[in-house]
């Protein structure tokens, strides 16, 4: 979910599958914070609009991996693409997230 917050826009998981590997942060760099749940994470901050479609500035944690990536994203239709890197944009990775229409469970 990608909301306003006071740095900017922020992006929160709100829906974990039932088959996901986790459901706390164990990649977290803060040991202390391994425990913590995904859900509602904070995933993403900071990000700025550069147009209508586009927002940068950003940063992107993976809780997979435990990586923290500087970050761009642009809308397309339905379609999110979400790109982080480190250093240059050349040397980062694309994700693309599908908009859910209609209801669904939030993992609240």
């Amino acid at each position: 979910r990608i909301d306003p917050c006071s740095s900017g826009f922020c992006m929160r998981i709100m829906f974990l599958s039932p088959t996901a590997d986790a459901t706390t942060d164990i990649h977290n760099p803060d040991a202390t914070l391994r425990r913590k749940s995904l859900c509602a994470l904070e995933i993403g901050s900071r990000f700025h609009l550069s147009d209508a479609t586009h927002a940068s500035g950003g940063t992107i944690y993976d809780p997979k991996s435990g990586n923290t990536y500087r970050g761009t994203m642009g809308v397309e239709g339905d379609l999110l693409r979400l790109r982080g890197y480190i250093g240059f944009s050349l040397f980062g990775r694309t994700e693309i997230w599908h908009r859910i229409h209609g209801s669904y469970e939030s993992c609240h």
